[in-house]
């Protein structure tokens, strides 16, 4: 079923057709990505997010994905420990966001004037789960 779809995805996107102003208007690859690239590095909120939510990642999935199992064979009963810990983490994870409580819900449904308002605390709150 996935193959089809992504057939039909091919497809669709081979029949498209730019535009001549739009072709024109292309530059190479490395260009774009170097345009790209300095856009990125011009918006400091934006990188020291991506830097903050990569460190996060690193040592929370990280230390998760390595240590969990290791833990789980060695202290809790091997392979059915572990996968009863990844399910009661991702019931959990539902059940919270279904249920958040009043200041989960508002810091949800704010809007803050800049994204590093909250992006971090968001993703701290999750670290904390």
């Amino acid at each position: 079923m996935d193959a089809a779809a992504y057939l039909l995805a091919a497809m669709i996107l081979a029949a498209m057709r730019l535009n001549v102003a739009a072709q024109a208007e292309m530059r190479s690859f490395l260009g774009e990505l170097a345009t790209g690239w300095r856009e990125f590095r011009s918006r400091t909120w934006l990188w020291a997010i991506v830097l903050q939510f990569a460190l996060l990642l690193a040592v929370v999935v990280g230390a998760l994905s390595v240590l969990g199992p290791v833990v789980a064979e060695n202290e809790l009963g091997g392979a059915k420990a572990w996968g009863l810990i990844l399910t009661a983490q991702a019931v959990g994870l539902l059940v919270a966001r279904s249920s958040a409580s009043p200041g989960a819900r508002v810091a949800c449904c704010s809007r803050p004037r800049s994204a590093s308002c909250c992006g971090p605390p968001r993703s701290l709150h999750w670290a904390e789960e």
